[in-house]
């Protein structure tokens, strides 16, 4: 009880401190405001990730194919004519498109091979992903549908092949189409098109989970401050002479540290999708429990910075110190895929790298809890080794 009373107090006192609410509130904010003003509007792909296609055939095997893709409830594909598609992916009207060539159905049948294009504006990520491994996919089954298909037409070379069907081997060619799994053959190779620069995709979703990390982390670093600073002024110590324990003032510093993360995580969540309009994903859930695990490793290791100095000034250069220097090697200023292999690794020290990686899968990539448990795992042991620290050296009297 005496934990959460020091809790209260150490949320009020950081409500009622003007400076702590511009530097943990308004600053985020307006940083992000910035970061993506610089960055620009790169969100060409549409968040449904509606495929599109198009077939220079006038009939076929392509038109086959695309009567199968339409009917499956996993995808949401809409047709256009070649011109069409074409127009609107210059106009910046869709991500990109799918081409089925003119000669897809006579290469296919005949085993010479063709080529699928797949079209796509330069900054749409996602849509030219999800298009190339729907190639794939389409290209690997022509190929074992030709297998089928020259299997077919060699019994009907035999001198036996009299009482064969042809239309029953062309009836089963096109079935294979419609059939789930997919097999593998050259038979279709893919050509893959940029139209347009490379931009970064949704700024929003790169930049607001990031500097979530880098200011959580960063308030309650600096928390440590108050923390030494009540110790020096002897008010720790004379709260246990009033009957506090060392256990109660420790677990009040450190739910203090883990309420005031709290009301940060929510209006900087709040800001990213009401001013900013970023992506939660399809999984908030995961969201929420990322965060309320990055806020306890959080403050956690405010409570263990505060063990660890004597005085604020220390304190203070120490939290901006390991702060500033987690939060670029961490990820929370640019994606790590986009540091090289020995950055990578060594962010795998800091929780913001986890924290970084399991937002990244989540919102991005579309990754739902129990894809990310392995990464919450991992900065839940940040937090649990923190506060092991904190409880072997946190000292309320001065030393």
């Amino acid at each position: 009880m005496r934990a959460w009373l020091l809790a209260g107090k150490d949320l009020q006192r950081f409500l009622r401190d003007p400076k702590a609410l511009a530097f943990g509130l308004a600053f985020p904010v307006l940083l992000i405001f910035f970061t993506i003003a610089v960055q620009g509007n790169a969100g060409a792909d549409d968040p449904m990730l509606h495929l599109y296609v198009a077939t220079a055939e006038g009939s076929g095997l392509s038109h086959d194919i695309i009567d199968v893709l339409l009917d499956i409830e996993d995808l949401s594909i809409r047709t256009l004519e070649p011109a069409e598609a074409s127009r609107a992916l210059e106009a910046g009207e869709i991500g990109g498109y799918l081409l089925f060539p003119a000669d897809f159905t006579e290469a296919v049948t005949g085993g010479y091979g063709t080529d699928l294009s797949v079209r796509v504006g330069g900054q749409a990520l996602r849509t030219r992903y999800a298009l190339e491994g729907l190639a794939r996919d389409i290209a690997a089954r022509a190929g074992t549908s030709r297998v089928v298909l020259d299997a077919g037409l060699s019994l009907l070379a035999t001198p036996t092949a009299h009482d064969v069907d042809f239309s029953r081997v062309e009836g089963a060619f096109r079935e294979l189409f419609a059939e789930d799994g997919f097999g593998a053959g050259p038979a279709v190779t893919l050509e893959s098109e940029r139209v347009g620069p490379i931009l970064p995709p949704d700024p929003p979703d790169w930049s607001v989970p990031g500097y979530v990390v880098m200011f959580l982390f960063f308030t309650a670093a600096l928390g440590a401050e108050s923390i030494v600073l009540e110790r020096r002024n002897n008010t720790l110590e004379r709260l246990l002479v009033v009957g506090a324990t060392r256990a109660d003032i420790l677990g009040g510093k450190f739910l203090g540290g883990v309420t005031r993360a709290m009301v940060q995580a929510v209006l900087l969540w709040t800001a990213g999708i009401a001013l900013f309009g970023m992506n939660i994903g399809r999984a908030p859930a995961a969201v929420l429990v990322i965060t309320a695990v990055f806020v306890f490793a959080s403050a956690a290791f405010g409570v263990l910075l505060a063990s660890l100095v004597r005085t604020p000034a220390a304190a203070h250069s120490a939290a901006v110190l390991v702060s500033l220097v987690a939060a670029p090697l961490g990820g929370c200023w640019w994606p790590l895929f986009l540091a090289p292999p020995w950055l990578q690794d060594m962010a795998r020290i800091t929780p913001h790298a986890w924290a970084n990686a399991a937002f990244l899968r989540t919102l991005i990539y579309g990754a739902t809890l129990p894809e990310v448990l392995g990464e919450v795992a991992v900065i839940a042991l940040f937090g649990i080794a923190f506060g092991a620290v904190a409880l072997l050296r946190f000292r309320p009297d001065a030393e």
